[in-house]
């Protein structure tokens, strides 16, 4: 009996020694953690966590065989190479745990929908310092520490520029135009995920002038296509009818003209409806539109390339009462504006904003 655990003992002491020869060639450098890809520190992870498991296996046989030595009165074999690659592994598993804890908190942050989280980037912020604020408080300082601080600041750095792919003026043209800027993978916008988006980090960085642009085109076509829609409906339902009218001097002017009680509010709108015409205009020359945005800004410019032509001006004469507004829309040619500048009315006033 006494033969077979002094056997057993030999065999296991062996084992014990190959395991901590292929540890010591496997386990991870602390020299090439700063440079590693994220590929090769996971798997550098599953290895220490591997070994930490085959640990506990070689463990249990040890305690059983201390357990046959006291019972036959054997001396406790030599234990000290066990003992020093048990530390070695458990240093290395506590150290790459706080690594484990790092990523799987950002991972869950990698897995939410970006139109979900788009909104609430400040939870990125939130977790970035948490774990700058725990790493100095605990005072890691190894070089797995510091390259947790690495990626912090890659991920800090790239956070004040992530609001310009938010998307949220973006139609499908501008997101397929995003993504082919910032090498992601073709994909509708539900399936998009915080991690599209972090994995290319350095290039979003990069690519800031671009995003910019975009952003600004896209917010620029949306304020176009309001405005078009409202024209639209101006147009619709905006009815003037023709009068006399009598300038300062005595002459006589046929004037567009619409009389009537109206609320302020309504007439401020039909003001800003007739603005945003020289707004599509301009805009047509800076931005690239779909076809149907297109034409109807080309037929709005034709329009307002005649009235320039023509020297044509837009005045606004009102008259407030009780709150309530009198108004007449006044077409007439820039030239002659003079004639409106003793205009008076007595309790009113006279608007021109072209």
């Amino acid at each position: 009996m006494k033969l077979a655990v002094k056997g057993q003992t030999e065999n296991l002491l062996s084992n014990t020694e190959k395991f901590k020869l292929r540890w010591e060639q496997s386990k991870p450098r602390d020299t090439d953690i700063q440079d590693a890809t994220q590929e090769k520190l996971d798997k550098s992870l599953s290895l220490i966590k591997e070994k930490a498991e085959e640990l506990k296996t070689l463990e249990e046989e040890m305690e059983k065989l201390k357990k046959d030595h006291d019972q036959l009165g054997l001396p406790e074999p030599d234990l000290t190479p066990f003992r020093e690659l048990e530390n070695d592994i458990k240093k290395s598993l506590e150290m790459w745990s706080i690594y484990e804890e790092f990523h799987n908190e950002l991972g869950q942050l990698r897995n939410e929908d970006w139109i979900v989280f788009r909104s609430k980037m400040y939870r990125l912020d939130d977790l970035l310092k948490n774990w700058e604020s725990k790493l100095e408080n605990e005072g890691v300082n190894s070089p797995l520490g510091n390259r947790i601080l690495q990626e912090i600041q890659s991920h800090k750095d790239v956070l004040p520029i992530l609001k310009f792919a938010r998307g949220d003026a973006f139609s499908d043209r501008h997101w397929v135009e995003m993504l082919s800027l910032l090498d992601i993978p073709q994909k509708s916008v539900e399936s998009l995920t915080v991690g599209d988006f972090l994995a290319v980090k350095e290039k979003i960085v990069a690519s800031q002038e671009q995003l910019q642009e975009l952003n600004g085109r896209a917010a620029s076509e949306i304020a176009v296509r309001q405005a078009l829609s409202e024209l639209d409906a101006w147009e619709v339902t905006a009815r003037f009818t023709l009068a006399a009218h009598n300038d300062a001097g005595g002459a006589e002017l046929s004037v567009i003209k619409e009389f009537g009680e109206v609320s302020i509010v309504q007439a401020q709108g039909d003001l800003f409806s007739l603005r945003k015409v020289a707004t599509c205009s301009a805009c047509l020359l800076e931005s690239h539109f779909p076809p149907k945005d297109y034409v109807k800004c080309k037929v709005y410019n034709r329009r307002l390339h005649f009235l320039h032509k023509h020297k044509f001006a837009v005045v606004l004469f009102c008259s407030i009462s009780n709150g309530l507004l009198t108004s007449s829309l006044v077409c007439v040619i820039k030239d002659s504006l003079h004639r409106f500048a003793n205009f008076t009315m007595v309790g009113g006033c006279a608007v021109v904003f072209w």
